[in-house]
């Protein structure tokens, strides 16, 4: 059995002194270009110009550089080689990872800063004339490997942004950058990587590293599964390249003297398999091409000439650390290695069959989610649309429903009766239609129970968010097996952790309990102890302020050795469920899925659940399905009839309506009230408020289309419905 002394959990990261060697200056005649002299150049100590070598200890590979020589050597050498005069054409996905800033302020750099990345690397990749890229060297060489922005994402669905993946890191409960290279591996590759195989993963944001250095950008180098055992699944979570922010492009706020989009550019041809031409050691130490002469070790700067080892060092090699302005070249030797490695290498080899760049318009396929299959008269039910293939119209039928059909992309709908409801839904696009019909899908009751809150983490996570106070491993998307929908959860990787007593939480957005009655909380959870005596705990925790803070302990259990919480007996491994004999309520007789009653909140508008989980060197722990489910209201609590209001209560007039819309309410208003406004097709066209003190409030209906509208008043937990006719 593996000691927890020997289990990975982490190493101590070294880090290169970087020595900043020359002055800004004419590096070659070779290049024909002149850097400005009064360019300032950034101490090599301010920043790290380069993480990948770092970054390959932080993956934990085993994968030996001699090794991957030799199994280069052996496919060039093997290889016919009959693509060596093919252009390329590799598909692009920038993942902006900001802080809720508009576009093109702070992180969230611009769509044209992005783009200019882009021309960069064709112009480097492809030595074009005209540019920067451009050497007329007789060692510089044309890659003939172009990159295009991905037009199609991994749902076959065109991208309103081509090749841009923009991700609010509140939203996605991510930690404030900068984002070390641990985190990176993590929490933030995992948990937005696109398939490897069909995009190459830019992930753009601030970086810094253990230590506090900033980080210009790191990549993962190419593995062979065969060499050494690789887990190629593992290493398939966080393939790509990550820059920072400052150095992305060459328009917007850069970081002198990186400001012409190299640092990509050198992050790429790590990605493609080329090492650094000092080869990380002294003159004794190879980069694998003949034609890069042999250095004692890295240059910054511009320097107008600079020899080791008995030759002129290759100042002007993409691969070196001279400034941005300073550098043109990929070598003959590096062309023919990055090519091979695009030909052979697992998951490089298949970004040449990806079609992301290309928009070819095919049928689409129809799939929906709704937000509940089961609810009470007069709730609204969410549905929303996960069709494939780019559909442009959607036309979605509701029997029983208000409304009865929609051409919305998601529309909402209100069933007033009870009974049990089909629901279809057709999309079209130029190339065809499909229809996903489901008989008997909606269960609308007026007693019973109302499953009201559900995630099964298979798309966007919304609103959750991630409290992770040491900044180090914490809760993720990761796929599994043995889920009842789908194939994803959310894990901390208790594997993995480093200190005990280690705690991260996972937090629920908003839940409105009002006008709820007998509040269960149900989820599913997977665990497999390393040992009997591990006792990782999973607490939850109620707050009832906007998850400002979180005072009451609803659920604290931790494993006993006997089951308690486990699902499956010790495993002296990393953890990942693969059937369902891994999750709770199994037929092993381990540990049941766990329900904990709300009901003590029914009643609050804003609660929040934190799902904590305690380190003990114990295991990974995974959670899925998290449900809410009450009893449906009764009728004197909630009149669900559209048209129908209490007496002596809300008032909704004039009905039909030519302009403006009253709502009052007879009575004392002890409470603030809201209203929403709903077209025919269930979309949500306003919101309102009723203050305390107000005679009354009013709808300008005059920017409406004629139709019939729905009323939603909300007051004291209470949910009422007029249904009202515009005329014109």
């Amino acid at each position: 059995m593996e000691s927890r002394e020997t289990r990975g959990r982490g190493a101590f990261l070294k880090l290169f002194a970087l020595l900043l060697i020359g002055l800004l200056g004419f590096f070659t005649a070779a290049t024909g270009q002149k850097p400005s002299p009064s360019t300032p150049t950034l101490p090599a100590n301010d920043w790290i110009r380069c993480y990948t070598q770092e970054y390959q200890e932080l993956l934990n590979t085993n994968q030996e550089q001699e090794e991957f020589e030799k199994w280069l050597d052996g496919v060039s050498v093997s290889s016919s080689r009959q693509n060596i005069n093919a252009s390329f054409s590799l598909p692009i996905v920038v993942h902006i990872i900001h802080d809720g800033e508009e576009v093109g302020e702070g992180l969230n750099l611009s769509y044209d800063q992005i783009l200019s990345q882009i021309e960069v690397l064709n112009e480097d990749f492809r030595k074009k004339p005209g540019t920067l890229g451009f050497n007329d060297s007789p060692n510089g060489a044309d890659a003939q490997i172009e990159f295009c922005m991905a037009k199609v994402n991994p749902e076959g669905n065109i991208m309103e942004e081509p090749g841009v993946n923009r991700v609010n890191r509140l939203s996605a409960g991510f930690s404030p950058p900068p984002f070390t290279g641990e985190y990176l591996k993590t929490t933030i590759q995992p948990s937005t990587i696109w398939d490897p195989e069909s995009y190459i993963n830019i992930w753009v944001s601030a970086l810094s590293s253990e230590q506090g250095r900033s980080i210009l950008g790191l990549a993962q180098l190419p593995f062979v599964p065969s060499l050494n055992g690789l887990n190629l699944n593992r290493d398939a979570r966080t393939d790509g390249l990550a820059v920072h922010y400052r150095v992305f492009g060459r328009i917007g706020n850069l970081q002198e003297p990186y400001t012409q989009g190299r640092t990509t550019t050198h992050e790429m041809g790590h990605f493609l398999g080329l090492i650094h031409v000092w080869g990380d050691g002294n003159c004794n130490v190879d980069d694998y091409c003949d034609d890069t002469p042999s250095s004692s070790g890295e240059v910054f700067g511009c320097p107008i000439f600079e020899e080791s080892c008995g030759s002129r060092n290759m100042l002007e090699n993409f691969m070196q650390y001279t400034d941005d302005i300073c550098m043109n070249t990929f070598t003959h030797c590096q062309v023919d290695r990055m090519r091979i490695v695009l030909q052979n290498a697992s998951r490089r080899a298949n970004l040449l069959n990806s079609d992301r760049c290309q928009i070819n318009p095919v049928t689409p396929i129809a799939n929906f989610e709704l937000s509940s299959a089961s609810s009470c008269t007069g709730r609204s039910i969410q549905f929303v649309d996960r069709s494939q293939n780019a559909p442009n119209s959607w036309r979605w039928d509701f029997p029983g429903g208000s409304p009865s059909s929609s051409t919305l992309q998601n529309p909402s709908v209100f069933y007033s009766e009870p009974g049990t409801y089909p629901v279809s839904l057709t999309v079209s696009n130029s190339q065809g239609s499909d229809q996903m019909r489901k008989d008997g899908l909606i269960t609308v009751n007026t007693a019973g129970r109302d499953t009201f809150f559900i995630q099964n983490f298979e798309t966007v996570i919304g609103d959750w968010r991630v409290d992770n106070p040491d900044a180090g491993i914490t809760w993720e998307l990761f796929e599994t097996g043995g889920n009842t929908e789908g194939v994803k959860s959310v894990r901390v990787q208790g594997f993995e952790y480093r200190f005990l007593g280690q705690k991260d939480r996972l937090i629920t957005p908003q839940i409105n309990l009002s006008g709820r009655r007998n509040v269960k909380l149900h989820f599913r959870h997977a665990y497999r102890p390393f040992s009997s005596v591990d006792r990782d705990s999973l607490n939850l925790f109620i707050s009832l302020d906007g998850g400002n803070s979180f005072p009451i302990k609803v659920l604290q259990i931790a494993e006993n050795g006997q089951g308690a919480f486990a699902t499956n007996t010790p495993i002296d491994e990393d953890f990942i469920p693969i059937e369902d004999a891994d999750w709770c309520g199994n037929t092993n007789g381990f540990a049941e899925c766990l329900t904990v009653d709300l009901s003590q909140f029914a009643g609050e508008a804003d609660v929040r659940v934190a799902f904590e989980v305690v380190n003990d060197f114990g295991n990974n722990i995974y959670l899925d399905d998290i449900l809410l489910v009450s009893d449906c209201p009764s009728p004197s609590v909630v009149t669900s009839t559209p048209g129908a209001l209490q007496p002596d209560s809300w008032q909704v007039y004039p009905n039909p309506v030519i302009g403006k819309l009253f709502v009052s309410y007879e009575g004392i208003l002890t409470h603030p009230a809201s209203f929403s406004l709903f077209n025919s097709v269930g979309q949500k066209v306003g919101e309102y408020g009723y203050s305390l003190g107000d005679d009354f409030a009013e709808i300008n209906l005059d920017p409406f289309p004629a139709g019939s509208y729905i009323v939603r008043i909300q007051y004291k937990g209470e949910t009422h419905y007029k249904k009202v006719l515009l005329h014109r």
